[in-house]
């Protein structure tokens, strides 16, 4: 679920959402952008996309230094200068996602899309994570299909954490609103 995620379906999303970045922008003028100012935006956006980039670097240190990575009780851990600088940077993610979250909040009342939202992503998303294990992972007779079939279900509904907001401020600043709305209802 979360290697699916994070090195397939996240990529994706974040090239798409620069793809139509570049297509809906203009320049400072307001004008619409010829054909290869949209493909030079597009191809900035990607490049210099964090997401992307996370991804690009942490598949290459995977592939080319997983060796190299030292073992702590049998499990790969990054180095300490490495990983203390995540550490640094991840650390004040939660804060910031709760001043943003409050910050973006415009009414105080549920509405239709917050609760479609808030809906698809602990239903919908729980069923479809289930069914999408139950065809990937098969049932041998000890049990352990229907356990890991179990677990996808559960953490397809764990509520969403605060990367919808940064992304609906980057991409979509109109919906900020509703999906911070959404996302404090999960």
């Amino acid at each position: 679920n979360v290697f699916v995620f994070q090195t397939i379906l996240q990529p994706m999303t974040m090239v798409l959402l620069e793809i139509g970045k570049a297509v809906r922008g203009g320049d400072e003028d307001g004008r619409a952008p010829s054909v290869c100012g949209m493909v030079w935006l597009c191809f900035r956006g990607i490049a210099t996309n964090l997401v992307v980039i996370a991804t690009v670097v942490g598949l290459a240190y995977h592939f080319f230094l997983a060796e190299a990575v030292p073992k702590e009780n049998g499990v790969r851990v990054l180095p300490h200068p490495i990983s203390d600088v995540v550490d640094l940077w991840t650390a004040p993610f939660t804060m910031m996602f709760l001043f943003l979250n409050g910050t973006a909040l415009r009414c105080e009342r549920i509405g239709f899309w917050d609760a479609l939202l808030t809906l698809m992503k602990v239903v919908v998303c729980a069923y479809v994570s289930y069914g999408v294990c139950t065809l990937l992972v098969p049932s041998p007779g000890d049990g352990t299909g229907r356990l890991l079939h179990n677990y996808a279900f559960f953490y397809g509904s764990i509520p969403t954490g605060g990367a919808p907001v940064v992304f609906a401020q980057l991409y979509d600043p109109a919906s900020l609103g509703v999906v911070a709305s959404s996302t404090l209802y999960c």
